[in-house]
């Protein structure tokens, strides 16, 4: 995200949670739905064509005449928009995403309350819009970052959101700690990250890196974010050891197109560990955990391991969705081997398998763990970590044979 020093506007009318005067009818027929103009505005966006882009936006919005799960979809939309957009418009956008969070938070529908499904998107939304604001205008990510965190803790009392899926609410709560941390409220940030941690909270990347935190210079914070820290990475070491041991390896054979209009082959990677992401292009969780594999291949390339992604977008026809994925490859700075994934590798998993769905194979070709759906980097690297010191125990194993030269 390209941020600078920006001078930022917003009307008191644009603050969140201010009632929007509706909009005057138009007296002309709309030909294109909001759909198709948020659609518009996307591509736009894309080819650089800002003003355009805000035009179809607004158009979107005018047309979707109070639709409001039309207005969860346009909030994500335009903050995708206004993040790659100029300075100019960018101000412009994210005021059109803040009007259709105003009228959501209005309504009450997605307060986590009544339907669960939308509440779940809407706090997802209104999380991306926060998170994009909080460099260039803190106070108000901070009512969009502590809304989030109310709806997260409406949920998880909320019958009708699925009991096991609890531990994912636990992110969204913490942004009641990052907006108290704005408002350099020390004790209520304390306060915020107990109730997170207690939760389940474990995207510790994040909240580490997070600057508003940091600034606050507080022993507490830090000491309890260390010491929750420690105890889920020994507690991850423990976790990856009994899932590697108590599961059934099998071999897992493949030889796939890449990218790169090349092959990539099970024999390619022998005496050498494999970390194998079968994911597409339209996974939300899939796209959301490709920064993870970014990281886990620099951190473990020289360690004999290879991360390789596959992307699932067309089993059955791998060629018709390879540009999509080697522009998404291109835009999200992936340097590590990706291929087009094939029925015949879906095949040799059992029925239903999700994605994300993550093979770790041993350098004898045997995969000795699957971790099936989102897992956050610290996962991946403890299975990892694991898999390298099972080889480094192996009398036979090139680890061993080159630490002795």
């Amino acid at each position: 995200m390209r941020y600078g020093t920006r001078r930022t506007i917003f009307s008191a009318a644009l603050i969140l949670f201010a009632l929007i005067p509706s909009l005057a009818a138009h007296s002309q027929t709309v030909v294109e739905t909001a759909d198709q103009s948020l659609a518009a505005a996307t591509k736009a966006s894309l080819d650089g064509h800002y003003k355009e882009a805000l035009s179809n936006a607004r158009k979107a919005r005018s047309s979707a005449q109070g639709d409001l799960k039309f207005a969860v979809q346009f909030i994500v939309a335009v903050v995708d928009m206004a993040d790659m957009s100029d300075d100019r418009h960018r101000n412009a956008l994210f005021n059109e995403a803040l009007k259709a969070a105003n009228e959501l938070e209005v309504a009450k529908i997605g307060d986590g309350t009544q339907d669960a499904e939308f509440s779940w998107h809407y706090m997802t939304a209104i999380g991306k819009l926060g998170d994009s604001l909080s460099e260039t205008s803190p106070k108000i990510a901070a009512k969009i970052l502590a809304a989030q965190a109310k709806v997260a803790t409406n949920l998880k009392n909320n019958p009708g959101f699925p009991q096991e899926s609890l531990p994912l609410l636990a992110e969204p709560m913490m942004s009641k700690a990052i907006a108290s941390a704005m408002q350099k409220d020390a004790d209520a940030t304390l306060a915020a990250m107990q109730v997170s941690f207690d939760a389940g909270f474990t995207s510790y990347e994040k909240l580490l890196e997070n600057q508003f935190v940091k600034n606050l210079k507080s022993k507490k914070i830090d000491g309890l974010i260390e010491s929750k820290f420690l105890a889920y990475q020994k507690q991850l070491k423990k976790w990856a050891r009994e899932s590697v041991a108590n599961f059934n390896s099998f071999d897992f054979k493949f030889d796939v197109a890449d990218i790169d209009a090349g092959r990539i082959r099970n024999s390619d990677f022998r005496g050498r560990i494999l970390v194998l992401d079968l994911w597409a292009t339209w996974c939300q969780p899939c796209r959301e955990a490709i920064p993870h594999f970014v990281k886990l291949d620099e951190k473990f390339r020289e360690s004999n391991v290879d991360v390789v992604g596959v992307s699932m977008d067309n089993p059955d026809d791998p060629r018709k969705s390879m540009k999509v994925v080697r522009n998404f490859v291109d835009d999200n700075g992936v340097e590590y081997a990706v291929a087009m994934g094939n029925r015949s590798m879906m095949n040799q998993l059992a029925p239903g398998q999700k994605l994300p769905t993550v093979l770790f194979i041993n350098s004898e070709g045997k995969v000795r763990f699957i971790a099936e759906g989102p897992h956050n980097f610290h996962q991946l690297a403890a299975i990892t970590n694991e898999l390298i010191n099972q080889e480094k125990d192996s009398p036979t194993s090139l680890f061993s044979s080159s630490e002795q030269h």
